[in-house]
């Protein structure tokens, strides 16, 4: 989940794809369909906060991922970083960023973003989206 804010409001969304891109600088890429309603914000937002989800939170990815609705409205619980920045409390893991970079690629935008600050909470199991549906990753046993 990314969010950010924006002229009326908090505004969030689910980005396509998130990655590590660069140590030194420590920078991020994540993409975002260009006709997505968050586009407009991000155009002008210096920074992001980029959300790292736990099993526990498909609801809050589903949310996130629904056009049309108030993201922000109960049950999702957040709060804003000192910052500013609109901060999803539930989050185990998450990192603010500069945008520095936006970039047409296709039907997307690639964004970099260099890394400002970076919190990791208790060692869970992360949530990860893959060909349409929410799972999680678990070790092989097998070499």
């Amino acid at each position: 989940m990314v969010t950010l804010e924006g002229v009326s409001g908090p505004v969030g969304f689910t980005a396509t794809s998130v990655a590590s891109l660069s140590l030194e600088p420590p920078l991020i890429s994540l993409s975002v369909a260009s006709t997505s309603s968050s586009w407009p914000a991000l155009l002008v937002a210096d920074t992001v906060v980029v959300h790292l989800l736990s099993d526990r939170q498909r609801d809050t990815a589903h949310r996130f991922a629904t056009k049309g609705v108030d993201r922000f409205a109960p049950p999702t619980r957040w709060t804003r970083l000192p910052t500013g920045e609109p901060l999803l409390v539930d989050a185990e893991a998450w990192v603010r960023a500069r945008l520095e970079h936006r970039v047409a690629t296709g039907d997307h935008r690639l964004l970099v973003a260099r890394v400002l600050q970076a919190h990791t909470g208790d060692d869970v199991t992360p949530l990860i989206y893959h060909d349409g549906r929410y799972g999680t990753f678990t070790e092989s046993d097998t070499e």
